[in-house]
């Protein structure tokens, strides 16, 4: 039954999310945006619950961190200095020593966190040129992080037999690993052979992004959740978790990308 809810979630959600990427522009650029600050939200109510209130100043230069990404490389290191002298500024001259340090570190680990993947995928969005549509990637990228998340869930369900290997995951299996990144595979070799536009090294590209690096976002979160003793982090989308429990594995999966397109030269 469990399988059977995500499923019908991913068949709601993931067609919006296509049809958002795939109109781009304000759109896009919006929608990410949104994403973006229920994300941050998320986090400060977690963190709340440990005893780290967090100003929502963090939502504020989330949004700034990730709109700077559209603009010449200059303005992200400027809103990130201005940004670090006004969120320390907040606890020293407010004369709040106690876990200042730690409050700024959280601050800025989760702008870094959700702001940076999100602008570099809105900048891939907006690719357009002779050798690659943006379009057609980052759809790509969202379908093989799909089929990878529903994969591996389905092959460790069906013949997970090596449990407990990341320990801050347990129910997750080696077997179930093996599968989504199998199938991430099988989905770009898909993908590539459908849409010749695409050359031949974007089967390794999307797999290695979404197969490997989407589940690793999954984990990186689940560690998250152990630290904060949380299970979901939040209950927005009821039995489904939140929004940073739909995205987990883009955050890891949109900068890895990005990466391998610019050590291979395509911008």
């Amino acid at each position: 039954m469990e399988f059977f809810n995500r499923l019908l979630v991913s068949l709601v959600f993931v067609p919006v999310m296509l049809l958002v990427l795939y109109l781009g522009g304000v759109y896009t650029f919006a929608f990410l945006g949104i994403i973006l600050i229920m994300m941050l939200n998320e986090l400060r109510e977690n963190y709340a619950k440990k005893g780290f209130e967090i100003p929502v100043t963090m939502q504020i230069f989330g949004v700034l961190v990730y709109i700077s990404l559209q603009l010449p490389f200059e303005y992200l290191v400027g809103t990130v200095f201005i940004g670090l002298i006004i969120t320390s500024g907040n606890y020293l001259f407010s004369n709040r020593a106690n876990k200042s340090t730690k409050k700024i570190a959280v601050t800025w680990f989760s702008i870094f966190y959700t702001a940076i993947p999100l602008g570099l995928l809105m900048n891939m969005r907006n690719i357009a040129s002779d050798n690659l549509d943006g379009r057609l990637l980052v759809i790509s990228l969202v379908v093989v992080i799909w089929v990878t998340d529903t994969m591996a869930y389905m092959t460790g369900m069906l013949l997970g037999r090596t449990h407990g290997v990341i320990k801050i995951s347990p129910k997750k299996s080696v077997e179930g690993y093996i599968g989504g990144f199998s199938f991430a595979l099988i989905a770009s070799a898909a993908i590539v052979f459908f849409y010749k536009e695409l050359s031949g090294n974007f089967i390794w590209m999307l797999a290695i992004s979404g197969g490997l690096f989407g589940q690793y976002g999954d984990l990186f979160e689940s560690l998250i959740k152990r630290d904060l003793e949380i299970k979901d982090s939040s209950t927005i989308l009821q039995n489904h978790g939140g929004i940073l429990d739909r995205f987990d594995s883009l955050l890891f999966a949109a900068p890895a990308l990005y990466i391998l397109l610019k050590i291979m030269g395509y911008f």
